[in-house]
């Protein structure tokens, strides 16, 4: 199964539709690996809220990755955090297609200051495998800082 998918982490990020299409796998062992990942992202994420976020660096980025890393659609994720840079809230503010997600500054704004942040963390997948920001993620990147700028100290971006 890891030689069909590329490995474990995939293997857990599959769509159930996707495993049971593996010779041995039926629903049962699809529910079970469904949930096994569920129960590792929300571990994940419990740990994350109990630290100071940027001063673990590589355990955000490990977060973020997990989190994304096997997305066939584009995400664009906003982290809030605190005063003291702990995770408030992780959400999905933009969904899209393999090489485009629409946001809107004016709503990451609006929701940073419902949920009270001092900062936010952006991230965005590129499932089409160019890691490279295009011309419209950094274009976007700015207008979302100069939204936020008044009413949130620093915004990190990933």
């Amino acid at each position: 199964m890891e030689r069909h998918f590329g490995g474990l982490s995939a293997i857990l990020a599959a769509p159930a539709e996707a495993l049971i299409k593996v010779d041995g796998v039926g629903e049962t062992v699809a529910a079970y690996l469904k949930a096994i990942n569920e129960l590792h992202s929300r571990a994940a994420l419990e740990e994350l809220k109990t630290r100071e976020v940027i001063s673990s660096w590589s355990a955000l980025i490990e977060y973020v990755r997990r989190e994304i890393q096997h997305e066939t659609r584009e995400q664009f994720r906003v982290i809030f955090l605190d005063r003291k840079n702990q995770l408030i809230l992780d959400e999905i503010m933009g969904r899209g297609t393999v090489d485009h997600a629409p946001v809107y500054p004016r709503e990451i704004a609006r929701r940073a200051l419902e949920v009270q942040c001092s900062s936010l963390i952006l991230a965005r997948n590129h499932p089409s495998g160019d890691p490279k920001p295009s011309r419209a993620d950094i274009e976007i990147t700015r207008e979302i800082i100069a939204s936020c700028s008044l009413s949130i100290s620093p915004c990190t971006i990933i």
